[in-house]
């Protein structure tokens, strides 16, 4: 691979960018993603050679020298690489050659285990592993290869085929690669890996095994780990067995059971019944964000409360020390990844954590502030009602509620709307979507985001309303009217209990200056009013990845 460059070229450029990085040392010193700052150096230094130099592989030998020197991440910065250079010429063969699970699942017999195979992996060929194992002095026949299979993750493809043939009672030993089954159904199950599970390493993504049984191996593990570590259901409350299913289930590709797990080891609240220990948390959730889907992403948060949690210096917890670089990374990693809703209940938790823990701790240097500041205010701009709610139960919360107020105005948080809903059997249709009102205080705008205060479930958009048979923008202080909300509360059929309450959390069109649309609470009194008529209605990456169009 490397003599297809030219290693001169590449040695005179990683001189270059050294002698760069000694001119702006300084500058290094104080910029808050290091990793961004000397890619970023290196391609403005050679961005008119790019696309004639520039690949994943010429790059990683460049910097390669710098990596340990400046204490960068190896993980991260290939990454970034990755993601910027991922259609110039040598990157499939770079991600080919980095690959370092690539390899083959093996199925052989043996004449002397009469009903017995043999699965196993080989990073290698098959034929060479045959031969190794054939001339074994413990063995009294030769093994007969009888299928391989080439997987791009040889080691987790393993771990699936292992775990459902166990599952099936057909593992002869726990710790062996022999199986007790027929031939021809353990290839079946590889065959079945390799079509539904075997990804790209480099993107793994979240995977069905619907194509084996109703529920997948993997979440069953989870579940049952689960089960075990808040005693649920049938099952005692046991530590041990929790960590063994977790972990299985982990071992396949659930970044749930890694972020369960991690939560075990730095959760205050057992710290008299287990032994915390950040450590060992730690090295969970750094498992559990390389996998997919959004626990990995609650793993970055996580890490992130590891290196800075403010309940920690109080707790009997082993190897805790404060690293605000690390928490800083760690946040920007959750945010970036971040596929915010309302109703995410734990993505809103962990933004609560980020404010009261990194955000608003003095001990926390101010340039990480700033720079999370600008990255984390729209996924606050979307959850503010709900965290300001929640400091509201806690004096020792006062903080946040200050930090929120000093963001939004009072009036986009607790601004108070009594309306009158007018309940009768024509109030509102059989599908649950139009329901009519009268207002007692306040207003109601079209494209409010309100909630009916957990029933009807999920937060829903008025999509429109509607005022003496004509839709308006909005109702006023005595106005009646119907609102329309744009999904069907099929949990409830429709109907609401008495003395519910709407939440009007938000709206969609954003102002100037007050950059987030009103937050009301809205109080409903019940009406048996049967007078109304039912009316249906830039920063360095950004401009690097320029350079490559």
């Amino acid at each position: 691979m490397e003599e297809q460059y030219n290693i001169e070229e590449i040695n005179d450029r990683k001189q270059r960018l050294v002698d760069l990085l000694q001119e702006r040392i300084y500058e290094y010193a104080s910029v808050t993603d290091k990793e961004d700052f000397i890619i970023g150096i290196h391609v403005e230094e050679f961005s008119s050679q790019a696309l004639e130099f520039e690949s994943i592989y010429a790059l990683k030998v460049v910097l390669e020298g710098l990596i340990e020197d400046y204490e960068m991440d190896t993980e991260s910065v290939i990454y970034k690489l990755n993601k910027l250079l991922g259609n110039i010429n040598g990157y499939e063969s770079y991600q080919e050659m980095n690959n370092e699970n690539s390899g083959y699942i093996y199925l052989m017999v043996n004449p002397s285990m009469n009903g017995i195979v043999k699965i196993g992996l080989t990073k290698r060929t098959p034929e060479e592993r045959l031969d190794e194992l054939s001339k074994a002095t413990g063995v009294p026949t030769p093994f007969i290869l009888v299928y391989k299979e080439r997987f791009n993750d040889c080691v987790r493809a393993e771990k699936i085929i292992h775990s459902l043939l166990e599952e099936r009672g057909e593992r002869v030993s726990s710790n062996r690669e022999f199986f007790s089954t027929e031939t021809s159904e353990a290839i079946k199950i590889i065959q079945e890996v390799k079509e539904n599970y075997d990804t790209d390493s480099w993107d793994l993504a979240e995977q069905s095994y619907d194509w084996y049984d109703d529920k997948p191996i993997s979440k069953e593990y989870l579940e049952k780990g689960i089960d075990y570590l808040n005693g649920y259901g049938n099952y005692l409350q046991d530590y041990d067995k929790a960590i063994e299913y977790l972990e299985k289930a982990g071992e396949l590709g659930e970044a749930q059971a890694y972020y369960e797990l991690g939560n075990l080891y730095v959760d205050t609240m057992k710290e008299e019944e287990f032994t915390l220990d950040v450590k060992k948390a730690i090295k969970y959730f750094e498992k559990g964000r390389k996998l997919t889907g959004k626990y990995a992403n609650y793993c970055n948060a996580g890490q992130a409360l590891c290196y800075v949690n403010d309940y920690f210096t109080y707790a009997k917890i082993k190897n805790y020390t404060k690293n605000d670089a690390n928490a800083e990374k760690c946040w920007k990693w959750f945010f970036e990844n971040l596929d915010f809703n309302e109703s995410d209940y734990l993505a809103g938790s962990h933004i609560f954590d980020f404010l009261n823990h990194f955000m608003l701790n003095n001990e926390v240097y101010d340039g990480y502030k700033k720079a999370l500041d600008k990255i984390s205010i729209q996924y606050i701009t979307k959850c503010r009602y709900d965290l300001y709610k929640r400091t509201l139960d806690f004096s020792s919360w006062d903080k946040i509620r200050k930090h929120l107020l000093s963001k939004f105005s009072k009036n986009q948080l607790e601004r108070n709307v009594d309306i009158e809903w007018l309940r009768e059997e024509s109030s509102y249709d059989e599908d649950g979507i139009n329901f009519n009102i009268k207002i007692n205080k306040g207003f109601l705008n079209k494209e409010d985001i309100i909630s009916f205060n957990g029933n009807g479930g999920a937060y829903r958009k008025i999509k429109e309303i509607i005022k003496n048979g004509d839709s308006v923008d909005s109702l006023q202080l005595g106005d009646v009217g119907t609102l329309v909300v744009d999904s069907v509360l099929e949990d409830f059929d429709g109907y609401m209990v008495k003395s519910s309450s709407l939440e009007v959390i938000g709206n969609e069109v954003l102002e100037e200056k007050e950059v987030i649309s009103k937050v009301d609470t809205v109080k409903v009194n019940e009406s048996k009013n049967t007078n109304i008529e039912n009316t249906t209605g830039k920063g360095i990456l950004g401009k690097v990845k320029s350079w490559f169009g």
